[in-house]
């Protein structure tokens, strides 16, 4: 599973991952982690070029006219591939923009769809401002910023009347100082505001829980890539790779090891897919966003972790493309975390009565395929425990969605299901 469920989507996820294939993302990841310096990717242009980036922008500023969700599909997708730059900072800013009541939202919108890369200041500390018609520049204590080095836009945090006001300012307004970072395919700077902002760059309606919701929706359908791409490597290898006489793949330890990556894998995805979802629902966004960061930037840490275990000596390698996953994974989870904090927010907001409300419209040719589940489980009747797990288990109900004769190949969207 990922994701991608629908037809449409499924579409997006294979053009993205077809497209990183045949450009060689992976390697270009590469050459920006031993590049000297802050520079956009190589592939930059060309991943702009195909809208992906901007699928989630209003159509009329020239994006694609989709929504978050689909937006989520790319970012698995390129982070699965191994993609680098600042592919989430750029896509969040544009989220911003349009969610916003911005006198210059056209004009920014139109340059990242364009190709500029953008950066979001989400961590700890703001800069300090008066309410002007221009608000002056402060210091800013933001913390590290994903991106700030390449980016021609900065959506930052300010102080206005006691309250946090969201701007937009452009790389003449301040300075980014990269102090060196562990993922150099996905680099960390310190920025400082050098110049005023124009009142015309206010993005009123953004306010400070938006903008850490979004942020950690979008991490983690980055988060589900990463862990996807490492339970898949992992468990490739495992097939092939032979001790005594034997492949490792056959061992209890290694088979449950490869069944724990797919339990988290899926369990990122399902959590990211509900937050991409209820992105634009802020009464539903707050529960989804921290169940999203409660499990997914864990699982992608995780993920990276064991698939290195499992590949043994090589998964220690610089050659091997492993640690360059690992990397992007502690680089999320140590800006967006700490993940107890999600969890104690899904705590409160569910001791709250906060709930999640989703439904599913089904064809019309549901109910013959209700029927055929009736009958099924009227065959259970009667049968022990043991029997009935055996009996589910023999029809592919355990897993509807594996290929036969595990599962009974259903789609996410399919009433077989």
């Amino acid at each position: 599973m990922s994701i991608a469920i629908s037809e449409e989507q499924l579409a997006l996820r294979d053009s993205v991952t077809r497209w990183a294939a045949q450009r060689q993302v992976a390697a270009t990841a590469r050459e920006a982690l031993e590049a000297p310096g802050d520079g956009l990717p190589a592939t930059w242009p060309e991943l702009a070029a195909q809208g992906w980036l901007s699928v989630h922008v209003p159509v009329e500023h020239g994006g694609g006219g989709a929504g978050v969700a689909e937006l989520a599909v790319v970012l698995e997708a390129l982070a699965q591939a191994g993609a680098p730059g600042p592919v989430l900072p750029t896509a969040l800013a544009s989220a911003l923009v349009a969610a916003a009541d911005c006198g210059d939202g056209p004009a920014l919108l139109s340059r990242l769809v364009a190709g500029e890369a953008a950066a979001v200041a989400w961590g700890e500390g703001t800069v300090q401002a008066r309410v002007a018609v221009q608000p002056p520049a402060g210091a800013l204590g933001a913390g590290l910023v994903l991106g700030a080095g390449t980016a021609a836009l900065l959506v930052v945090g300010a102080e206005v009347e006691g309250r946090t006001a969201w701007f937009a300012v452009d790389a003449g307004g301040f300075t980014a100082q990269a102090p060196g970072s562990l993922d150099g395919a996905h680099r960390v700077a310190r920025v400082a505001l050098a110049a005023s902002v124009p009142a015309t760059r206010l993005l009123a309606h953004v306010d400070d829980a938006l903008v850490r919701e979004l942020a950690v929706t979008l991490a983690a359908a980055q988060a589900a890539g990463i862990a996807a791409w490492c339970q898949e490597a992992a468990t490739e290898y495992a097939k092939v790779r032979e001790q005594f006489g034997r492949p490792i793949g056959s061992f209890q330890a290694v088979k449950h090891a490869c069944a724990n990556l797919l339990a988290k894998v899926e369990m990122a995805r399902a959590a990211a897919w509900d937050a991409a979802h209820a992105a634009a629902d802020g009464a539903q966004r707050p529960l989804a966003a921290a169940a999203a960061g409660a499990v997914a930037l864990d699982a992608a840490v995780d993920c990276a972790k064991t698939c290195i275990q499992l590949h043994g000596g090589i998964g220690y390698t610089w050659e091997h493309d492993a640690h360059l996953y690992l990397r992007h994974a502690l680089v999320l989870r140590q800006l967006l975390g700490p993940t107890s904090r999600y969890r104690a927010e899904a705590a409160r907001g569910a001791l709250a009565g906060a709930r999640r409300s989703l439904s599913l419209e089904l064809p019309a040719e549901a109910e013959a395929l209700r029927e055929g589940v009736r009958a099924f489980l009227a065959e259970l009747e009667g049968l022990d425990a043991d029997a009935q797990r055996r009996h589910i288990a023999r029809h592919g109900y355990v897993q509807p969605h594996w290929p036969a004769p595990w599962g009974r190949w259903a789609s996410a969207s399919s009433p077989s299901s």
